[in-house]
């Protein structure tokens, strides 16, 4: 992959448009947005493409190359793993593309071991929530570029 400097920053000569991905304007259907358009984008910062466009009415934002994972080990009060939770993860504070990036890439649900793996993500800061039975729970989490936080969230 090539890259260029722009206003000081280096990005990758290739971009990747992405504008659409989940508009149901475009009639791509939901396979397309829960799979396809996923699979697109993890290519792309698979091989090195860092300029991704999110919004057509927007500036570029520069992403890097490399997401970092959050694993989410969601636990009952008694200690035991919570299987079948819901998993969900915010930026703090949220930056243009962040929501639609979680609405690209859920979170899946726990498992029958408690945890979820989360990603990837652009390095920052999320607020991860876990949600079973009515029951939430936060918890703050940092991501650094290419890496694995792992975090463990005990439900009330």
């Amino acid at each position: 992959m090539k890259y260029v400097e722009v206003n000081g920053v280096r990005v990758s000569a290739i971009g990747l448009g992405c504008w659409q991905f989940g508009s149901r304007d475009w009639g791509y259907g939901n396979d397309y947005a829960q799979q396809t358009a996923i699979d697109l984008v993890h290519s792309a910062l698979d091989s090195g493409v860092t300029l991704n466009q999110y919004l057509d009415d927007q500036p570029l934002r520069v992403q890097t190359p490399r997401g970092g994972r959050v694993r989410v080990t969601a636990l009952a009060s008694d200690g035991k793993a919570l299987a079948g939770a819901t998993v969900a993860c915010s930026a703090k504070p949220a930056y243009l593309g962040s929501y639609f990036a979680s609405f690209m890439n859920p979170p899946s649900p726990t498992g029958s071991d408690g945890s979820s793996t989360i990603g990837p993500l652009s390095p920052g800061s999320y607020e991860v929530t876990v949600s079973s039975g009515g029951k939430r729970q936060s918890q703050p989490v940092n991501v650094t570029e290419g890496g694995e936080a792992a975090i463990s969230v005990v439900m009330p």
